[in-house]
């Protein structure tokens, strides 16, 4: 039986605890992918012992758990291209200064997680764009229990901030893909930005609909914030 919960904004922090910053047993070990290790560490002053580059498609298992990872792509075709002046999006949304390259790589660079505890219950963590069919291909083998997945999917052709939310049949098509039985969403805090609390719900209340007629035997959560799920296996006997 696992429990997580957390108020609407922090699921791409308990997301980035749990699959991204991996705890290690005896000392904290930052997991991050390769190519961004370098700047993460000296921007948040990561000693250097303490990080691990991981690479796409690889298994790292540790001894409370088992890491596989997955290439992703973070953005569509046709977004931005590179600024000699810099990109400064933690600049611009956070007022974080000297993470522009940071900001460069982590377009580049995309990674899906998925976490296996010794008791066979897994966590997937994907986002961005689905460009290859991989991870579904590994999903159909290994089953996750759990999927945390970004609900913001822009229309192709969207841009970062302006581009049009999929329909709800759409982004369901894509959750059944993964077939897995308890999905919840992460990072809607941009959907709670732009259309507040009420059509968000009506949103992932339609998106469920949508995918209980796709996949009976998966749910997807539309979360409260400051709430704690259960999730297990239960029998009883009436």
């Amino acid at each position: 039986m696992k429990k997580f919960g957390r108020p609407h904004k922090a699921w791409l922090v308990l997301g980035c605890l749990l699959l991204i910053y991996a705890g290690m047993t005896g000392v904290m070990t930052n997991c991050i992918g390769v190519l961004s290790a370098e700047e993460v560490l000296k921007f948040h002053h990561v000693p250097y012992d303490n990080l691990c580059p991981v690479y796409p498609n690889c298994r790292y298992t540790l001894p409370d758990f088992t890491l596989d990872t997955f290439q992703a792509k973070h953005n569509p075709n046709g977004g931005l291209s590179f600024q000699a002046a810099g990109f400064a999006k933690a600049y611009e949304r956070l007022g974080l200064k000297g993470h522009e390259r940071c900001d460069q790589l982590g377009s580049i660079e995309s990674f899906d997680y998925m976490i296996t505890l010794p008791n066979s219950f897994s966590i997937l963590m994907a986002s961005g764009q689905v460009i290859w069919s991989d991870l579904f291909d590994a999903c159909r083998q290994k089953a996750p229990n759990v999927l945390l997945r970004q609900a913001g999917v822009r229309e192709p052709g969207g841009s970062i901030m302006g581009g049009k939310q999929v329909e709800p049949p759409v982004l369901a098509r894509l959750l059944a893909k993964y077939q897995v039985q308890v999905i919840f969403p992460f990072h809607h805090d941009a959907l709670l930005g732009r259309w507040g609390e009420e059509k968000t719900h009506e949103y992932l209340a339609a998106v469920n609909e949508e995918l209980q007629k796709l996949a009976p035997a998966s749910v997807l959560i539309d979360p409260q914030a400051w709430r704690w799920y259960d999730i297990g296996i239960e029998v009883s006997m009436e």
